[in-house]
């Protein structure tokens, strides 16, 4: 009898599920998120040969304004290069035993501002008619037989052939059953100065001179003209902050180290960046594909982002072209496991941060590491880099990382 009611409960709801399935419910993709990732995926959508697809994207929001500033090193054109606020084609590093500027050409190191960009994505996506878009929060995602359901907020449900997800479900969940977690938290003041001060052609890419507090910190300065420029304060830890505290790092920061006593703050940024070599989301369905933060586009050992979620991107409209199943796989394997690596080595105490970037800057070509940093660089190029290490600690963190994982 129990059974018999069990198979008439399902039975039900899958009537009902059905009954939902109205044609304005019903979607070819439902992008879920709206943040980088879910933008820079509906926007590559947002055009004349995607037109025959049904897509949504759902986000709590339709983002505007600055919340972000996201950075990468190219070496050709790249999409959302209009957006860029500057390129640089020097980055200054800061560390022990070296304070050195590089020139990285062929790279060049793009600032984007997340005012530029949400403004051109979500115009894009506006102007055509084959995206809908919802402006709710997300209750659940579920696999539905050949389809996935999205449960929004107010209650309603809508059904994707593919769903593509890009947030995490529960962040505090993800730091407490991670062994190799670290957050990147970080603020940011965007300055303007009354004289000339800074050098549009030169970016402070890593400045360990501060106070390192037990932990990974440094600046970073990046000039938006001669008057305006971002000074951030980065930390890798699980120790998050008071906001007057990393005010007070970034006060003292402009004051001392930069020698600028006259300036008026214009925008702050704020955020936190989750970094783990770790198990994020989990596919729950052939119909659910993780992008961005969920699905590993945030570069575990550094928290860099925004090109390797153009990656995906891109991976995933090669598939939409070609009619096969979504995939993101665009990342070798083995650079987990570096990643890991270097995790172990901070979380243990190995080394510092100060330390180990310190020692990779003085005994690698810049080139060579972002390419590596890239997850580009061949087996032998590999080497060469992790000979540069400290091949004990690094060695010993490797097999621990390996078996944390």
């Amino acid at each position: 009898m129990l059974l018999n009611s069990i198979y008439s409960f399902h039975f039900y709801i899958e009537i009902i599920a059905r009954l939902e399935l109205r044609e304005e419910n019903s979607f070819d993709i439902i992008i879920a998120g709206g943040g980088a990732a879910g933008l820079s995926l509906a926007f590559r959508l947002a055009n004349s040969e995607f037109a025959n697809l049904k897509i949504a994207i759902v986000d709590p929001e339709i983002k505007q304004g600055i919340d972000h500033t996201w950075c990468s090193w190219i070496a050709e054109d790249s999409i959302f290069d209009d957006c860029a606020t500057n390129f640089f084609s020097k980055i200054k590093f800061v560390g022990e035993g070296i304070n050195q500027v590089f020139d990285i050409a062929p790279y060049r190191y793009r600032m984007i501002s997340s005012a530029e960009f949400y403004r051109v994505t979500n115009e894009a996506i506006d102007n055509w008619k084959h995206i809908t878009r919802f402006v709710n929060r997300i209750n659940k995602i579920e696999a539905l037989g050949d389809k996935a359901v999205v449960v929004l907020d107010n209650g309603t449900s809508i059904y994707g052939k593919n769903v593509i997800k890009s947030y995490i479900d529960d962040p505090k969940k993800l730091k407490e059953t991670n062994k190799l977690y670290m957050d990147q938290h970080f603020k940011g003041w965007f300055i303007k100065t009354a004289e000339d001060r800074f050098d549009t052609e030169e970016c402070t890419f890593m400045d360990f001179s501060i106070d390192q507090k037990g932990e990974t910190r440094f600046m970073y300065v990046l000039p938006i003209d001669k008057r305006n420029a971002l000074v951030e304060v980065a930390i890798f830890s699980n120790k998050i902050l008071q906001h007057e505290e990393y005010d007070g790092i970034i006060e003292d920061y402009i004051e001392n180290t930069l020698k600028i006593n006259s300036f008026e703050i214009t925008e702050t940024e704020y955020g936190i960046i989750p970094m783990t070599a770790g198990p994020l989301e989990l596919n729950q369905s052939n119909n659910i594909t993780l992008i961005g933060t969920a699905g590993g586009g945030v570069k575990a050992s550094t928290g860099f982002a925004f090109e390797r979620i153009q990656r995906q991107c891109d991976a995933i409209v090669h598939c939409i072209r070609n009619k096969k199943s979504l995939s993101t796989d665009v990342f070798p394997s083995r650079f987990t496991y570096y990643d890991a690596t270097l995790l172990h080595v901070l979380l243990s105490g190995k080394m510092s941060g100060k330390e180990v970037f310190s020692s990779l800057f003085q005994k690698n070509k810049p080139q060579q590491l972002l390419k590596f940093l890239d997850d580009k660089t061949n087996f032998w190029e590999e080497l060469v880099i992790m000979y540069s290490t400290n091949k004990v600690k690094f060695g010993t963190s490797f097999f621990s990382a390996v078996i944390s994982k």
